[in-house]
């Protein structure tokens, strides 16, 4: 009876330790853009990482209020991120999609900050 007890505990165990990384995985197909956002001008320290599939609207919340400089992971091909310096997604800083080097820091022109994104998907 312990036996067949402490096999059952351990099945229980090994499929509950494996369920949040299947799902992660799945998460993962389905991302059509993904970005990361720096607090420093030459993308060391802590990154906070954006992604999502489909249109995403104006989102402010940016660390700090704002974020000095950029790093594509992956866009695709129907989308484009748009990065702004005011919360209300107004005043343009950049944009990248599919075709904009991936993993390549990049800091705004003029020393102007990240303050809001949003994405749009066709």
């Amino acid at each position: 009876m312990y036996f067949t007890t402490s096999l059952a505990v351990l099945a229980l165990t090994a499929l509950s330790a494996a369920s949040p990384a299947a799902d992660t995985d799945s998460k993962r197909q389905n991302v059509e853009w993904d970005f990361k956002l720096f607090q420093t001008t030459g993308c060391t320290g802590a990154a906070d990482r954006y992604s999502g599939a489909g249109d995403q609207a104006c989102t402010a919340g940016i660390r700090n209020g704002n974020a000095l400089a950029w790093i594509k992971t992956f866009v695709s091909a129907d989308c484009e991120v748009t990065l702004f310096n005011d919360v209300n997604c107004n005043n343009l800083v950049d944009a990248f999609d599919e075709e904009t080097e991936p993993e390549e820091c990049t800091a705004p022109f003029d020393d102007e900050v990240i303050a809001a994104y949003e994405v749009v998907c066709d």
